[in-house]
């Protein structure tokens, strides 16, 4: 597991390449921000299932994906998506917040 320094690092170079190489919006880097913690919402269904699906939002596998697609069809779109993504999961990680499983 990455510890919160390297996690920070992360956070950083995520951020510089979102801003300043690619010029990509605040206002959608601010929106997006909290999108992956909507899968917390399947704690409303039981722990378990909460547990799971947290995870799947906050794992990198989603991001490189997401990422890798948007390299390969150069959709710049869904680069800005995984980079938020991203962004997101470092961030948690930086505060403390890891998986759950």
């Amino acid at each position: 597991m990455a510890s919160r320094t390297e996690s920070a690092l992360g956070f950083a170079l995520v951020i510089y390449v979102y801003f300043v190489q690619f010029d990509f919006s605040w206002l959608l880097f601010i929106v997006g921000f909290l999108i992956p913690d909507i899968s917390a919402l399947g704690f409303l269904v039981n722990e378990k299932i909460g547990n799971v699906c947290y995870d799947a939002g906050h794992t990198f596998i989603g991001p490189i994906i997401l990422g890798g697609l948007a390299l390969i069809g150069a959709q710049y779109g869904l680069l800005a998506a995984a980079l938020i993504w991203s962004a997101h999961i470092l961030g948690d990680r930086t505060l403390g917040f890891g998986l759950r499983y």
